[in-house]
């Protein structure tokens, strides 16, 4: 019986110890002592933090959906360079039927925007889907506990 309370006593010296030191970790490098190889995954977001990080994908999917480079050689925000943009676009609108299969040579198709891409859809996707399963955890708790309040119910 001794030995059972000088465990116990010991056992929430520790306890205090250990809860004390956990107060003075603000930060996981200081917990391990090096820096961490890695930021959270998806998998480890919450719900919140996931459907931010989908709707940030994308934005950035669809501000970069377009793989064809603009010409280079006209100055940007210029009058005259306006001009003659529209007048390409308008020479490519009139001109696409014929041409679908021939590349223009001024705007290439950009390969590095397309590795953005899809860089980008990925974590998207697997964003959706993670976001998909969460709710679909909720909506189990929530039928769970619906059928626990309706058997109690039916109890009384």
């Amino acid at each position: 019986m001794r030995d059972d309370a000088l465990w116990k006593t010991e056992m929430a010296k520790l306890k205090v110890e250990i809860e004390a030191e956990r107060e003075k970790i603000e930060s996981l490098d200081e917990l391990v002592r090096k820096q961490i190889e890695r930021e959270p995954g998806l998998w480890e977001y919450g719900f919140d933090d996931l459907s931010a990080e989908m709707w940030r994908r994308f934005n950035t999917l669809e501000k970069n959906s377009d793989c064809l480079s603009e010409d280079q050689y006209l100055p940007p925000r210029r009058f005259q360079a306006a001009v003659v943009r529209r007048m390409q676009k308008l020479y490519r609108a009139f001109t696409l039927p014929l041409s679908r299969t021939i590349l223009d040579k001024q705007n290439q198709f950009n390969l590095d925007q397309q590795a953005l891409l899809n860089q980008e859809n990925i974590p998207f996707s697997l964003a959706i889907l993670l976001t998909l399963q969460k709710i679909k955890d909720r909506l189990n708790a929530l039928e769970e506990t619906v059928g626990k309040l309706r058997d109690e119910l039916e109890d009384e």
